[in-house]
């Protein structure tokens, strides 16, 4: 009988779970290139102990420079390339068994899925170099990332997000995240660089918003999507250029979305596509990554054979219809220390008025909202 109730004290023990509370001035929740500027521009002006970057433990700079390659293909735009004043690159579109400059007015082999044609448009000629340069990382920073992320990285699963008032003589605490290890991170200003419809889903006190602050969430459209990069010693292709091609002749399937790029005397060129709701499974993807191989092979009859493949997956890998307007108007109160990074980020109206809705989508709005954030962004005092 004693043992058993030793072996009943034990086993209460061990479900008992002490809950923690941490206070950080900054908490930064993403992975991808916009939580990474951010970081690298927060730690600079305040104190290691007061800045966490919320990251799974797999996410490294390899990873990012995959997902850059993927997202470099979506700056498009006259207007985006005026604003950078950046060369582009013609459009090519693979129909009648060749490759064809695309133009507006020609016949399609195929018709365009969901937003595919944002792809027609001219894409910018923008190495990773360059783009690191318009974010003003420095070049240490870039060299030495897996050191810095390691250093404020914690691998945290977020269950809850909670919107607070509860200061203190020390800290400003605005707002709470819970975490799966049951641990309560709680911040003055929180960075999220992750899914907008997570966080709505997070959001314990949606009581406490304006309904249109609600809207604002509800309203932007994220579809899930693949990208596969492939690197080879050969040319593909001539010159840098930007390819569509189609998924099928004979079926409704849309487009595979490519960009060939040379670097010294091999190339390297990314496809991606977007998820439709009815392939959104493992068998299905699968399927449509080696259809994208073969697609590419029956093209060049000739495809090198020592070409190294490497595939991302991600369920909001191309973000639109966020309203600025509704953001600014209601949710800029309701939203008081926290800040949305990368494709959901608002956009100011000067800079709206200089392009087009249909061209502040995707990566364009991350790259945008980050080079507006650097010039007003004015980290806390790390006192």
């Amino acid at each position: 009988m004693a043992f058993g109730l030793k072996k009943f004290q034990n086993l209460k023990e061990k479900t008992e779970t002490k809950i923690t509370n941490k206070f950080y001035q900054n908490i930064i929740v993403g992975e991808d290139i916009s939580a990474i500027a951010t970081l690298l521009k927060l730690k600079d002006s305040c104190a290691p102990e007061k800045l966490l970057f919320i990251a799974s433990d797999r996410f490294n700079k390899s990873l990012l420079e995959l997902k850059l390659k993927a997202q470099l293909n979506q700056l498009r735009g006259s207007a985006l390339a005026a604003y950078f004043a950046q060369p582009t690159l013609e459009t090519m579109i693979y129909k009648n068994a060749e490759f064809k400059l695309y133009t507006e007015k020609q016949s399609l082999p195929a018709p365009f899925l969901g937003r595919e044609s944002f792809f027609a448009k001219p894409l910018l000629s923008l190495s990773l170099e360059k783009l690191l340069s318009l974010l003003q990382i420095k070049a240490n920073d870039w060299a030495n990332l897996d050191e810095i992320i390691a250093a404020y990285r914690q691998d945290k699963a977020v269950v809850e997000v909670k919107k607070t008032q509860e200061n203190d003589l020390v800290n400003v605490n605005k707002w709470e995240i819970r975490c799966s290890d049951t641990q309560i991170l709680s911040c003055e200003n929180l960075f999220w660089a992750a899914s907008a419809k997570k966080f709505l889903n997070y959001l314990t006190n949606k009581d406490q918003f304006h309904t249109n602050t609600l809207q604002f969430f509800q309203s932007i459209v994220e579809t899930a999507g693949y990208s596969m990069t492939f690197s080879s010693n050969e040319k593909l292709f001539t010159e840098n250029t930007s390819v569509l091609i189609p998924q099928s002749i004979t079926h409704e399937h849309g487009y595979f979305l490519g960009e060939f790029f040379s670097e010294n005397n091999g190339q390297e060129f990314t496809f991606q596509a977007q998820i439709h709701e009815e392939d959104f499974n493992t068998e299905e993807l699968s399927k449509k990554i080696l259809l994208l191989k073969r697609t590419l092979q029956r093209i060049f009859e000739k495809m090198p054979a020592n070409i190294k493949e490497s595939i991302i997956f991600e369920e909001n890998m191309f973000v639109d219809s966020v309203n600025d307007d509704l953001y600014f108007d209601y949710a800029t109160h309701d939203l008081d220390g926290f800040f949305f990074l990368g494709q959901c980020s608002p956009i100011a109206k000067n800079i709206r008025e200089k392009i087009s809705a249909d061209e502040l989508k995707y990566f364009p709005r991350t790259l945008i909202s980050l080079c507006q954030f650097n010039d007003s962004l004015s980290a806390p005092s790390s006192n």
